[in-house]
């Protein structure tokens, strides 16, 4: 089967995403919504506003949905499926930044030809269709593959509430890291992290029991550039994830090895 084949997906996809934007709309009170495994881990009717609204946009195509708030526990069968979420980093939209995303991909058997990346309030689309990476329209072209001591970082760490044990060797590696680079960062979006990285603002960005939802639009777009994308893939549609220029990715990888926080699967 050809790229082409997945045509009339990159448009809907597209056209789902940009909609479901304008219901962003006022944010509420960030004290009024509810929280799921953290206090940083909150959900908003928002959301799930977001995700049905995406979900009917893609319902003609009949493929299978995996959804942050409404599908999390999808089991893929080898059916062709979406994979949304509805707001990557709420956190950071309840409390007016603009580093949030909105993310949709679509798996086929081990591959990703569709994906799509929105930051709203930045006004930043990225997709992937027919093998390439776009930007603002525009082709994007795979970033300098800089050294890690060149590149910035943005992390995204485990939940507190799935593996305490891990959590203070996740902050060992970030604060390692950091001094190994131009500087760790917790931004608060994967999906905006992984977006940042195929325009080269990031060198690399990586993260531990990530949503796959929140990898998986920007984990596309990475793959049509060629970027290093390493998945590790854990229960409850998890994962862990290394996405970045060749040379800084493969030095992340390697210290995150030798600190027992990666298994190669």
């Amino acid at each position: 089967m050809t790229t082409a084949s997945w045509d009339r997906e990159a448009e809907l996809a597209v056209h789902a995403v940009t909609t479901a934007a304008r219901l962003l709309g006022d944010r509420p009170d960030p004290a009024a919504v509810a929280t799921k495994e953290s206090k940083r881990d909150v959900v908003t009717a928002v959301d799930t506003r977001i995700e049905r609204h995406i979900a009917q946009q893609l319902e003609p195509l009949g493929h299978a949905l995996l959804g942050e708030e409404t599908a999390p526990d999808h089991t893929f069968d080898g059916r062709p499926t979406w994979v949304v979420d509805p707001i990557d980093g709420t956190a950071n939209w309840l409390a007016g930044l603009d580093w949030f995303a909105i993310s949709l991909a679509l798996r086929v058997g081990d591959a990703w030809p569709v994906g799509v990346v929105l930051l709203p309030a930045r006004s930043e689309l990225y997709f992937a269709w027919r093998g390439g990476a776009y930007f603002a329209g525009r082709h994007l072209r795979p970033p300098a593959d800089l050294p890690l001591g060149a590149s910035l970082l943005a992390v995204s760490f485990s939940g507190a509430a799935r593996d305490p044990a891990r959590r203070a060797t996740e902050f060992a590696a970030f604060g390692a890291l950091n001094d190994a680079s131009r500087g760790a960062l917790r931004l608060g979006s994967t999906a905006a992290n992984v977006a940042a990285v195929t325009r080269g603002s990031l060198g690399v960005a990586y993260g531990f029991d990530a949503g796959l939802w929140d990898v998986a639009g920007g984990l596309a777009v990475a793959q049509a550039l060629g970027l290093s994308t390493r998945l590790v893939h854990r229960p409850a549609n998890r994962c862990d994830f290394v996405i970045g220029t060749p040379d800084a990715a493969a030095d992340v990888h390697r210290r995150l090895v030798d600190l027992g926080l990666w298994e190669d699967a």
